[in-house]
């Protein structure tokens, strides 16, 4: 969901600037748990891998920044291995429902 906020600012040289602000609102009641739901290793070098019953995930890896690193159709394993070193989050989604995301360290 999407809500615009218009603000309008008067800077003290009589000038008025009018700002808009664009936020995405997502709540925790959005996301499903899925506790079945592992990944594995952590910290990982090369690949990641998902312990669950369930294959058909899709996924996106987001940095600490809230960019979108990588996405994809999970197949076995996700090779995150031109991922820089750091702390990253793994989205899953299957059936266009989100889970919760899972943090994970790459080395």
């Amino acid at each position: 969901m999407s809500n615009l906020n218009r603000q309008t600012v008067k800077p003290s040289n009589r000038q008025t600037v009018k700002l808009f602000f664009t936020f995405n609102t997502v709540t925790v009641r959005d996301l499903k748990r899925n506790n079945d739901l592992k990944i594995f290793p952590n910290p990982v070098n090369n690949k990641l891998y998902l312990e669950t019953t369930n294959q058909n995930w899709s996924y996106q890896i987001i940095n600490l920044q809230g960019q979108q690193m990588m996405r994809g159709q999970y197949q076995g394993h996700i090779d995150v291995n031109q991922l820089p070193s750091g702390i990253y989050f793994l989205q899953m989604q299957k059936e266009e429902e989100l889970y919760q995301a899972i943090k994970f360290v790459k080395e």
